[in-house]
């Protein structure tokens, strides 16, 4: 139901100033992507993080 809503607001081309994202809104996803793995995979996180920083070393 929301999803239809969503593709409903995306597929109306006439009103564009209904899809208004605030950059409240993406702080908040940004910030829950970043911590949430912390907070509930710490290990796995720090094991990935590791593995970015080596690739980059290489570079």
């Amino acid at each position: 139901m929301i999803f239809k809503n969503i593709l409903k607001l995306i597929s109306n081309d006439s009103k564009p100033d209904v899809i208004k994202i605030s950059p409240n809104y993406i702080a908040t996803l940004l910030l829950t992507m970043i911590f949430f793995p912390i907070v509930y995979k710490p290990q796995q996180f720090l094991l990935d993080l590791v593995l970015i920083i080596d690739q980059l070393d290489r570079f």
